[in-house]
């Protein structure tokens, strides 16, 4: 479901920017953005923490790890257009998503869809 879910955003994004084919960067973030949030979990179990139990930082951070590392590591071979990404951009991404991260499940613990605010 995510990487369908970054393909759908990515085909919305494609509006923005013509010149990045919507299924390929899609693919690309979306399976980057699973594959970190799998070896999170490898190395989760490793520690022995219990799936469902926070693991802060990478819990937030995993997903972002996953796809930068795909998107710089495939993208250029893949993808008809590349975009390097700025420094600020990545330190902004890295600020910005762990607190929307957070304050998304406040919200849903809040409204009584998780039954964890984490």
């Amino acid at each position: 479901m995510a990487i369908f879910s970054a393909v759908c955003v990515a085909v919305v994004q494609s509006f923005v920017n013509y010149t990045v084919n919507p299924l390929i960067f899609g693919l690309l973030m979306g399976s980057g953005a699973m594959l970190g949030d799998i070896v999170k979990s490898f190395f989760k179990r490793r520690l022995n923490i219990k799936s469902g139990n926070p693991f802060p930082p990478f819990d937030q951070l995993d997903f972002i790890l996953g796809a930068l590392a795909l998107y710089y590591g495939i993208g250029p071979y893949v993808l008809n257009h590349f975009y390097s990404l700025s420094g600020w951009t990545i330190l902004f991404i890295f600020v910005l998503t762990p607190l929307a991260h957070v304050l998304m499940n406040v919200i849903g613990y809040v409204l009584g869809l998780q039954d964890v605010w984490w």
